[in-house]
């Protein structure tokens, strides 16, 4: 009994030595199981956040994957919007210029028209040559050069020097020439076509810009080619000094309307590309001497090309060739050489591109139309249909022929033309 008296009271003696916790702490301080109870709760609480947030990050990459999808999609419908949009302007703008083209055809045959009196003139240079009428068709005589040479000799216009004449391309020899340099011809060609320049050198020959070498006194099968695009004879021609510092001289096309300067095309070339038209540049002039400006969409214009020199005595040459010929329309081509104005060649019919600006179209019709009036004005008072050819000495090249076709046999009337002639009237009021 003592014994369990000392136990308790040494146990109470130990509790009153422990700490006491204040009764404020006591009172909040839960118990064990409502604690474990809010432990479990935040835990799973915790566990739902989780899944909720896992849950979140996978709609924010899968509608992050469907907004780039969709941009993509955006992107991809606004560049071929873009680009149908771009065809749609393309076509509008084709469109337009058709319409603007069509618009000015309309205009060009609703009046005077060069573009159309061409076109008629080509027309009947074909039925000429084709039926084989050139003795009786002056029209049909024009674009053989050596004629035309013989026609300006005659009326005192100065014609390249001729150094050998070849009836077909197997007989050309020029081996035996003492000239440095010259230019071989067709007698039909034009355009730079069958037209070839050769220079002396160590071995024997080759073109001005060495790209084709002879050792022979004859052409290449290459330039053979060249010479049968054109129609015989074949002759080798002086080669032409230029007046100013280029290699080659300015190439001066007239454009007349018998008798009548229309303009006056002057093209030049730097370095020595000859028969390439696509190194020329070009200019414009009326017969005053003045800049027409860019009259024909397209070509490559050069507004420092200057005034030729030997002016007047260009258009001189031109408008008496244009008289003598007997046509409404001839363009005359001249060179500028060292020693003044030299023919090139006569055309009726020029090739290229001949669709000027409709005014300037316009102007050029009216004056092609009073042109044929007064040509047949003058043919009724007595001139002679045809070419007439001057007074002055010239040399015949062809070999006599009986075909009609043949240069021989065409009319060599030695007649004054300007006898005549009735000079270009001013222009009658533009019909409404």
């Amino acid at each position: 009994m003592n014994e369990v008296s000392d136990l308790c009271t040494s146990d109470i003696h130990r509790r009153s030595r422990m700490p006491r916790i204040p009764r404020a702490v006591h009172r909040n301080i839960p118990g064990i199981g409502w604690r474990d109870r809010k432990i479990s709760f935040l835990e799973t609480r915790v566990d739902q956040l989780l899944a909720s947030r896992s849950s979140l990050t996978e709609n924010l990459e899968s509608i992050t994957s469907t907004l780039h999808e969709e941009r993509a999609r955006n992107n991809s419908q606004t560049r071929a919007q873009m680009a149908e949009i771009e065809t749609l302007r393309s076509d509008m703008e084709v469109l337009r210029e058709l319409y603007e083209t069509a618009s000015s055809e309309h205009e060009r045959f609703t009046r005077s028209s060069f573009k159309a009196k061409m076109s008629n003139y080509l027309g009947a240079t074909d039925v000429a040559r084709a039926n084989g009428w050139h003795a009786t068709n002056a029209i049909a005589q024009m674009n053989y050069k050596l004629r035309s040479y013989s026609l300006a000799e005659s009326l005192g216009v100065d014609t390249p020097k001729i150094l050998g004449v070849w009836n077909s391309p197997e007989s050309i020899e020029f081996s035996d020439l003492d000239e440095e340099k010259f230019v071989l011809k067709a007698d039909g060609g034009h355009s730079g076509i069958a037209v070839i320049p050769l220079i002396r050198n160590d071995s024997g020959w080759q073109t001005l810009t060495g790209k084709e070498q002879l050792t022979e006194g004859r052409p290449s099968d290459r330039m053979l080619k060249r010479l049968i695009k054109g129609r015989g004879p074949y002759f080798a021609e002086e080669f032409l000094e230029s007046d100013g510092e280029s290699t080659i001289p300015q190439d001066i096309k007239v454009y007349t309307a018998y008798g009548h300067i229309l303009q006056v095309l002057v093209m030049q070339t730097e370095g020595k590309q000859v028969v390439n038209r696509q190194t020329f540049s070009r200019k414009y002039f009326d017969a005053d001497g003045n800049d027409l400006g860019m009259i024909l969409p397209g070509a490559v214009y050069d507004p420092d090309i200057p005034l030729p020199n030997h002016w007047d005595e260009l258009l001189s040459a031109a408008k008496g060739l244009s008289i003598a010929s007997g046509l409404p329309f001839l363009r005359v081509d001249l060179y500028a050489t060292s020693r003044g104005p030299v023919l090139g060649e006569l055309t009726s019919t020029p090739g290229g591109k001949q669709q000027y600006r409709l005014q300037h179209d316009a102007m050029l019709g009216a004056a092609w139309n009073r042109a044929e009036v007064r040509l047949e004005r003058d043919i009724a008072l007595g001139r002679p249909p045809g070419t007439l050819y001057g007074p002055d000495p010239y040399t015949w090249w062809y070999s006599e022929s009986g075909e009609e076709s043949h240069p021989s046999s065409w009319p060599r009337r030695v007649v004054d033309a300007e006898r005549w002639y009735t000079p270009s009237p001013t222009d009658p009021p533009e019909r409404v």
